[in-house]
């Protein structure tokens, strides 16, 4: 799977990605998701932008078009108190709109 960099950079496998995640409580939101060695997804945490004041307001703007391209390209993963060894079979709900039966 290819993953970004922070910097924007293609083709580098990373240990974490932005995804939204459909929680046990009903509602839907975006997470940094971190990954093992054999990318299955570990853990997660809420996404959070902060950037250096050295950055600048545009390292937001960038951080922000990062997690759409993610959440955009990626399926919706289920919360889950393990994670599967097997991602379990999406409902139409969490595929991305390319994915979805017509």
């Amino acid at each position: 799977m290819l993953r970004t960099t922070h910097g924007g950079t293609f083709g580098r496998l990373m240990s974490w990605d932005y995804r939204i995640v459909r929680c046990r409580d009903g509602w839907f939101g975006l997470h940094e998701v971190h990954y093992d060695d054999d990318d299955r997804p570990t853990g997660m945490n809420p996404a959070y932008f902060q950037v250096r004041a050295e950055d600048g307001p545009q390292a937001i703007v960038e951080s922000l078009q990062m997690a759409l391209r993610d959440a955009m390209g990626r399926r919706i993963l289920r919360e889950a108190e393990t994670w599967p060894e097997e991602p379990e079979k999406p409902d139409e709900a969490e595929m991305r709109p390319d994915e979805r039966s017509k």
